[in-house]
């Protein structure tokens, strides 16, 4: 019995038993001759008929007019900025987009004399737009050179820019700063500020591919012979001589110190030595924790298709897929430059479980379509070779086949909750993330790098029943949600049937105790109380903070009456008055008999101007007027 063993980029280990040895050595050969043979990529030998819809996952136009570069309904660009459409033949920069932001000030002729001055004609892009108007531009290195070369409209352009948001403006070097002081041997280098005013500029000092390159060998020499039984016993001391922590650390400290920037209100200009590699972690990291729309799936995708796609990333050379006859680990132009971005997600999704739409099997299932060649997304280093290919027509795009995938049930995260403005939901699912970035907080991407463990297969089992457990718990709060909102709809009938069955009551009592009439608004309260066949005995009391009362004048049965049903009545001010009398005869104010000092200064004759009646004496209502 024999054995052959396939190791995989994405970390897969896939073994071959055979018979005998010559068999095996056959399927070697013929293997080797079909991986070494240029043959058509499987996403244009299989999808005669391909579903072109995750094509229009990305549309340039509307993310520009959802960041506020362009209105949503004229289309008139706003801000200060525009869309500048030089690189439509792709001749000033075959790597960049045809259609990409810039200031409103700076001209198409400008845009060209900086593309003779930023290598590859990289120009300052500006690709994100923060609440707070700071910004996110991209470019290449300036091609300073040994003579400190200068270009006025790149310094126009940077005036422009901090001009345009109201703010500071920071260059970020992804390089170290020996890295970029060696590039000006080359003809390259760094912003000099003496010709930039009001600008800073940091250096990262991240890596460079070779040694991305060299340090992802290491783990997978190092996984590999886990796999295949040599465990070691010093595992961790092996897996830090990898420097592959080290190295993801070094890109989420990048992020950390760039999100905090320009949350202050601080523009960042991103670049690198080509602009195409560590600019893009640091650009699409930056865009990820700073805005959550980015941290759902539909933006993820936008995210990966802007800064990675769009821009220039070079994934056909860096996954190894190129003609070069040289083998993987052995092409100067291979680097895990997307691997290394998406274990720095993982690492976020970790200290943030709760802030992400998406789960980790979301993120392995798209590291195996870069390497799978099995979509038009990922085949090509630019928008130029995209188009030029028609991949768009001849390709199903990758975001089609993860819709699709057998496994696509367990991509979204159950634990997602969407950012809001509650204290509490700030520290489960904060709008700005700021990410952890010490060496304590970081841990190897086991779901990915050991997948292929037979360890893995319980681990799996149980992250599935847990999956399962997960579904049917968050169901069962869906469904708990939609009984309290029902409960809540019949509590809201049953409060206004209880409010009517309160002011019903209400009213009866007042029936019971005497009340004829009440006039809340006008603060005014009558009562009956006493009845006999002589007369009626009403009280008339104020209420609110009226207190002001009617009390009828001073009037004897011989007087003479303005009418049927009229009371006579003075504007007083007392806490209330009692009326007596009948229908058919005037009203009789009987204050007069329960308030000693009106008793002994007034006299009960109206027509006696000695006793000041008539001085009282206002206008006569009838009773329905004090009822109003």
């Amino acid at each position: 019995m024999s054995q052959l063993e396939v190791s995989c980029k994405n970390f897969e280990l896939i073994k071959f038993n055979f018979p005998g040895e010559a068999v095996s050595g056959d399927a070697y050969v013929k293997i080797s001759q079909i991986l070494m043979n240029k043959l058509q990529p499987a996403a244009y030998v299989f999808a005669r008929q391909p579903d072109t819809s995750g094509w229009a996952a990305y549309d340039p136009q509307a993310e520009f007019t959802r960041l506020g570069f362009k209105a949503p309904k004229s289309g008139t660009q706003i801000g200060g900025f525009r869309i500048a459409h030089v690189n439509n033949n792709y001749k000033m920069s075959p790597s960049y987009p045809s259609a990409f932001v810039v200031p409103a000030s700076v001209s198409d002729g400008e845009l060209r004399k900086i593309s003779f001055f930023r290598a590859r004609g990289r120009v300052p892009a500006v690709t994100y737009r923060h609440k707070n108007d700071a910004v996110v531009a991209r470019c290449a290195q300036p091609l300073v050179g040994l003579r400190r070369k200068r270009c006025t409209s790149d310094e126009a352009y940077m005036v422009a820019l901090r001009r345009e948001c109201k703010g500071k403006l920071l260059f970020i070097d992804c390089r170290s700063q020996t890295s970029a002081y060696g590039n000006i041997a080359l003809g390259g280098g760094f912003e000099v500020l003496d010709y930039y005013k009001d600008t800073n500029i940091m250096f990262m000092g991240i890596e460079n591919i070779h040694s991305m390159r060299d340090s992802i060998r290491k783990l997978f020499d190092l996984i590999k012979n886990e796999i295949r039984g040599n465990e070691r016993p010093n595992w961790l001391s092996c897996l830090e001589s990898t420097r592959w922590l080290e190295h993801v650390r070094s890109i989420l400290v990048s992020c950390s110190v760039c999100v905090t920037k320009l949350v202050e209100g601080t523009s960042l200009v991103i670049h690198c030595s080509d602009g195409w590699d560590r600019t893009a972690q640091i650009a699409a990291l930056v865009k990820l924790c700073a805005d959550p729309f980015y941290r759902t799936i539909k933006g993820f995708q936008v995210l990966v298709e802007q800064e990675w796609c769009a821009f220039g990333h070079q994934f056909r050379a860096r996954s190894g897929h190129t003609d070069t006859q040289a083998a993987y680990w052995e092409d100067d132009s291979t680097s895990p430059v997307f691997i290394q971005f998406v274990d720095a997600v993982w690492q976020l999704m970790r200290q943030f479980p709760c802030s992400f739409e998406f789960s980790e099997r979301y993120l392995i299932a798209l590291l195996d379509e870069v390497y799978s060649k099995r979509s038009g997304t990922f085949l090509h280093d630019c928008e130029e070779a995209r188009m030029g290919s028609k991949t768009v027509i001849r390709c199903t795009s990758a975001w089609t086949l993860l819709e699709a995938h057998p496994q696509a049930v367990d991509f979204r995260n159950p634990f997602f909750m969407v950012p809001l403005s509650g204290e509490g939901s700030k520290e489960k699912s904060p709008t700005v993330l700021q990410c952890k970035w010490h060496t304590s907080s970081l841990a190897i991407w086991s779901s990915f790098y050991l997948r292929s463990l037979e360890s893995n297969d319980s681990r799996d089992a149980w992250a599935k029943e847990l999956q399962v457990t997960q579904r049917e718990l968050q169901d069962q709060l869906s469904t708990a949600h939609q009984q309290l909102q029902s409960q809540v709809e019949q509590n809201s009938d049953l409060q206004s049937e209880l409010e009517q069955l309160r002011r019903e009551r209400a009213q009866l009592t007042r029936l019971l105790e005497g009340e004829v009439y009440s006039d809340t608004l006008n603060g005014l309260l009558v009562h009956e109380e006493d009845e006999d066949e002589d007369g009626v005995l009403l009280s008339v009391t104020p209420v609110g903070e009226s207190r002001t009362t009617l009390e009828t004048s001073c009037s004897d049965t011989g007087s003479t009456t303005p009418g049927a049903n009229e009371v006579k009545v003075y504007s007083t001010t007392g806490v209330g008055c009692f009326l007596g009398g009948s229908m058919s005869q005037d009203f009789e104010i009987l204050q007069s008999y329960f308030d000693p000092t009106r008793r002994e200064t007034r006299s009960m004759d109206p027509t006696s101007s000695s006793n000041g009646c008539n001085d009282l004496f206002t206008r006569r209502i009838t009773v329905e007027e004090v009822v109003r």
